[in-house]
């Protein structure tokens, strides 16, 4: 059963959101789980962004200490991730802006950047 902090969520984002118990694992065995809305959803991902300054600290700093192997000529934003995101916001369970900003808090970017996991990630970059 646990203490009623243990059922209650941590944080509910936006006005649509609600929590239920949900098995989410199919073994009878409920969780509590926060269900946002659509456009609750839709506003927190908008305000995730980083600075250019990030960006280039990451490339100058991040990616040379945690991926010694990479080569502007064949690391594709993919590898990126798999080699370098994905391991370090397992770790925290969190975007990864909120490790390359902590604290910055969430707004609107001032600039859009599309990318494309299988393109090159000094592409993306440039």
């Amino acid at each position: 059963a646990g203490s009623a902090s243990d059922r209650e969520p941590r944080r509910l984002m936006g006005s649509g959101a609600s929590a239920r118990n949900v098995d989410i694992h199919g073994n009878g065995s409920k969780q509590l789980v926060v269900v946002e809305s659509a456009e609750d959803v839709v506003e927190r991902l908008a305000h995730r962004s980083f600075t250019l300054r990030s960006l280039l600290h990451f490339m100058r700093h991040t990616v040379p200490s945690a991926m010694p192997h990479f080569d502007s000529k064949r690391t594709r934003t993919v590898d990126i991730v798999w080699e370098i995101v994905v391991p370090q916001t397992a770790q925290q369970c969190c975007a990864y802006v909120d490790i390359m900003e902590p604290g910055r808090g969430m707004r609107l970017p001032d600039k859009m950047v599309s990318h494309n996991w299988g393109n090159l990630f000094a592409h993306l970059v440039a």
